[in-house]
């Protein structure tokens, strides 16, 4: 492991040693950076987070999580006509010249670290006097840190400079026009996936040892020897002259030899490593896929489309919320950007460009048969509250004055709808028409409810003749 960031010196761990599997970790060292990333430190933490993965199911996950929304198609919208149409061509360029190489390593540290760092000071042209951004660098999060508290005269995210300096960050998701932050929430680095691999990570490299150390002996039998009986294996000067004879020949058994000598009574057994071990190193193995799945992909397994049948660990899927997430991050960061360098040059009023992913809104249908049935069922509310009114006048109450109102409440809370103001001259006889209890499914940009449904604008001015029907309320 890098002891010191600003130093290029790897301190290599002793061979033998549990560091040596765990790219230079151990248990307590991987559990000290996550506890002081959770704390605001991210020196260690911003280290391990390039060692982890070493771990190939931790790898994995990782290029998972990063496959759908690297692969988007990522695009600079705005408008098209000046000035709106000059401001989205120099974000244009700024993307394409900068800030598109430090997409997926961006994603990266959101899936990992949770938040990211940009440094981009801005400058003036002598000849435009525009404000331009000519350079953008992730800054590294191993010079950054956290403080909820205004101790250290800055509070938040914070970076740190040469000399120690602190510099005040703004908050995750804006920018100050020299430095970005890409999160989102109040302390995002809560949410980085380095948070729960510590464990994983050094346990799955030490299980690897263990395991190639077993191979070593895996299929070699190691024999045993039993000395004959009443024969000591030490006395006050060590080792007897005959339990160190009977060694020899045992160590002996494992070479190239054609026999052994042995005194007599003494017994020679053999000690082979079966193919249970191995079961023990497999059962081991997909625990730890499981617990970086949960971590970095958040999701343990999937429920296949066809079937419903729970797929295997090989087949895990990222849920589109984590990727929608990680989507929206980027776009509102970079879009903020965009948005100031626009104000600068082109005053308040001008129509800011702004970072599109184009990320496919898979919920649509299902988010517009929900609206749609939140709208059947307020007008079976509807439905139930008109015929309950239509029954009391049927039976010869008049809807009039304090005690008419304290009967449309009494029925409007029954029914669960908004009770409406009676008039001063009562309820009048007016018929309406209550919507089916079945409509069509529509998209949403197509018109609104059509005419007569519960939600609709009522249409002003006299009509025909209405038929029988349900009585309202005014």
């Amino acid at each position: 492991m890098i002891v010191n960031p600003d130093s290029a010196i790897v301190v290599q761990p002793p061979i033998g040693v549990e560091a040596a599997w765990a790219a230079g970790w151990t248990p307590v060292e991987a559990r000290l950076a996550v506890d002081a990333h959770k704390r605001g430190i991210f020196t260690y933490s911003w280290q391990l987070t390039i060692d982890v993965p070493a771990y190939p199911p931790i790898k994995a996950a990782v290029d998972q999580r990063l496959a759908s929304p690297d692969g988007l198609p990522w695009t600079v919208d705005g408008a098209s006509r000046a000035p709106g149409r000059l401001e989205r061509e120099a974000a244009q360029e700024l993307y394409d010249n900068w800030l598109e190489r430090l997409r997926r390593s961006t994603l990266r540290d959101l899936a990992m670290m949770g938040f990211s760092v940009w440094r981009h000071p801005r400058t003036i042209d002598p000849d435009t006097q525009r404000t331009e951004i000519r350079s953008v660098e992730r800054w590294p999060l191993a010079a950054v840190g956290y403080t909820p508290y205004p101790m250290l005269g800055v509070i938040g995210y914070y970076a740190i400079i040469r000399g120690g300096t602190r510099i005040q960050l703004p908050r995750p998701g804006t920018t100050d026009g020299d430095w970005t932050v890409v999160g989102e929430g109040d302390q995002p680095h809560l949410d980085g996936a380095i948070c729960s691999l510590d464990v994983s990570f050094t346990a799955g490299q030490i299980m690897e040892r263990a395991r190639a150390n077993l191979g070593k002996t895996m299929g070699r039998a190691s024999p045993i020897g039993e000395m004959p009986p009443g024969t000591p294996l030490e006395d006050k000067n060590g080792q007897t002259p005959e339990a160190a004879a009977m060694q020899t020949v045992v160590a002996g058994l494992g070479t190239d030899i054609a026999g052994a000598l042995m005194p007599s009574g003494a017994k020679i057994t053999k000690f082979e490593v079966g193919t249970a071990a191995i079961g023990y190193f497999h059962e081991s193995l997909l625990d730890r896929i499981l617990h970086v799945a949960l971590a970095v992909l958040g999701r343990g397994g999937a429920l296949a489309k066809t079937d419903a049948q729970y797929q295997g660990m090989a087949e895990l899927e990222v849920p589109e919320d984590l990727i929608r997430r990680d989507v929206r991050a980027l776009e509102r960061s970079v879009s903020a950007l965009f948005a100031l360098l626009a104000r600068s040059n082109a005053g308040l009023g001008v129509e800011t460009p702004r970072l599109n992913g184009h990320f496919p809104d898979t919920e649509q249908d299902a988010r517009i048969k929900a609206k749609q049935e939140r709208e059947i069922a307020e007008s079976a509310k509807l439905a139930g509250y008109h015929a309950a009114v239509q029954a009391e006048r049927a039976n010869g109450f008049d809807f009039v004055g304090p005690d008419g109102q304290a009967r449309l409440n009494a029925i409007a809370a029954r029914c669960g709808v908004i009770a409406p103001s009676l008039p001063p001259q009562g309820l009048p006889p007016v018929l309406v028409k209550v919507p089916p209890t079945t409509t069509t499914l529509v998209p949403e940009s197509e018109v609104p409810a059509p005419a007569g449904h519960a939600l609709a604008a009522p249409t002003p001015g006299p009509g025909p003749a209405a038929k029988p029907g349900i009585a309202a309320e005014a």
